[in-house]
This record gives C-alpha cells, structure tokens and sequence, in this order.
C-alpha cells in the first residue's frame, strides 16, 4: 500500500473511468461546496450552486451529485482543461436518496403501490428497478447493469456466499466485520468489497460479476481505517488512514494482482497524481 498524498479532513474523493480523481470538500446550505480536480500543479474547480454536496455516484467518466435538490453532470476535460457542469434534472417530491454506504447513494420510489431504485445517473422512468423480492436483513449496497446487489454478514470463519433470487436480484453473504465499503462499475467485470481492517491489514473480496463467482481474497497491508475505495484499470484508490498515522486521512493506492482488474481500461496518465497511473 503506497501513500499518495495527505489529504484535508472531510475531503472525499471519487475516480471516473477513466482514472480521473475528483476531490470533494464539504460545504452547507450559505456557501458552495467545492468539486475538483488536480491538474498540473493546479486546482481545477468545477462552477457549482450554493449548497451542500449530499449525494456522490460514479458513472463512466463523470461525476453525478445532488445540489439543493438538482442533480448535476461532472465531467472532466484535460485539453481545456475544464469540468463541464451539466445540470440534469430536479429530484422529485417522492424521491427519497439513501446512502447505504458511503459512495454508492441510491434512490428509492414509490409510484403505483410499488417501489423502484436506481442511481442519480439513471433515469427513474426508464431505468427503475422494481424491488419485488427484498431481502431481509441486508442492505442494498449497490446497482450493477441493472441488478440490484444486496449484502448481509455472515460469521467470520465462513466464505463470502452468493445468491441469485430472481433474474434482477442477487443476495451476498459476507463474513464480518459487519460494516464494509464497496466498488461496483458498469463497466468492470469486477466488484470490490473491502472488509473492516483488522490486526492493520483490510480484507478484500473480489467477486467476478460474469461467472459470479469470488476470488480468492486479497489483503492490504498497513491500513488502520478505510473511508472509500475506487477502482480504475490495476490501481486501487483508498481513503483511509494508515497505522502510522491514525489521526490523519490519506489518499493511498494498492496494485491489483493479474486476473483481479480489466485489462482492457485505459487509464489517463499524469505524473502529478491528478490521475490514477
């Protein structure tokens, strides 16, 4: 596990696919909340409303997120360079965006007697998924090409399990520590849950969303906390904090082994850090 850079409390951080990282830093309701990018030396900020960030999701090489009830498109151009602000659509009264884990938020909605989900970039009219089998006792943790995913915790000395309840809906078993972070792409092959750090080492389980079946898990060395993890070609981004320095947040990075990424990304390359390389 390497240590890319120290990073300013409460700054989140996302990774498009392209290898772009935004950086977050929080606002509230009297002052703008701050999108960026790292660029060359500089700072690339995106024009954004008064207002705080609420809600965060990744989806190809843009960012989506929720500003006084607005959901806007973030996308970054590096020959400008510049992040186009887009401004897609309000958020319905009967609209209700979760956050089941920190980066993966998710709407919910309720029309004609049944309940749809989906992302902030998917369209709730032709994109809901209908939950017509919830699972009891898990969480929706996330939405991958239109299946819902769902996560419970099982007992530590037991392998992460897999089930298939319906063409739409999967149920994941996995051993605790019960709180996890994870990383679903549309366009990977590959889902990423890390597991609580324990004994200063994260477990991760790699699950293979064409055969669905799991790897054999990875362990990282060296991290005490994890905040979020985003994964773009072999590289893992975290956020987290490390043993050696507890008290302060870090951006750091983890090669993947062969036969654990897609090896058909193609990742921007910049020897500033602004992206993953």
């Amino acid at each position: 596990c390497t240590l890319e850079e120290e990073l300013i409390k409460e700054t989140e951080i996302y990774v498009t696919d392209d290898g772009t990282i935004f950086y977050k830093f929080p606002g509230d309701e009297s002052t703008r909340s701050c999108m960026y990018v790292k660029w060359q030396g500089s700072e690339v900020k995106a024009v954004l409303p008064k207002g705080a960030i609420d809600y965060v999701t990744v989806h190809g090489i843009s960012i989506y997120l929720e500003v006084q009830l607005e959901i806007y498109q973030l996308t970054f151009c590096s020959s400008i360079p510049s992040i186009a602000v887009r401004e897609i659509r309000e958020l319905w009264d009967d609209e209700i965006p979760e956050k089941p884990l920190e980066t993966s938020p998710i709407i919910s909605r309720i029309h004609d007697g049944n309940t749809y989900v989906y992302r902030l970039c998917d369209d709730p009219k032709s994109e809901g998924i209908l939950v017509d089998e919830a699972v009891d006792g898990a969480t929706l943790i996330a939405i991958h090409e239109g299946k819902q995913i769902y996560a419970s915790s099982i007992e530590s000395d037991c392998p992460p399990k897999l089930y298939q309840l319906n063409e739409r809906t999967y149920h994941i078993e996995v051993p605790t520590p019960t709180s996890f972070e994870s990383r679903f792409r549309d366009s990977s092959r590959f889902a990423y849950i890390a597991q609580d750090p324990a004994d200063k080492r994260v477990n991760v389980l790699v699950l293979d969303l064409e055969n669905m079946a799991f790897l054999p898990e990875l362990q990282i060395i060296g991290i005490e906390f994890i905040y979020s993890i985003h994964v773009c070609g072999n590289i893992m981004t975290i956020k987290g904090a490390c043993y050696k320095a507890m008290d302060d947040e870090f951006r750091m990075s983890v090669q993947l082994p062969d036969g654990y990424f897609d090896e058909n990304i193609q990742v921007q390359d910049n020897s500033n850090g602004n992206t993953q390389h």
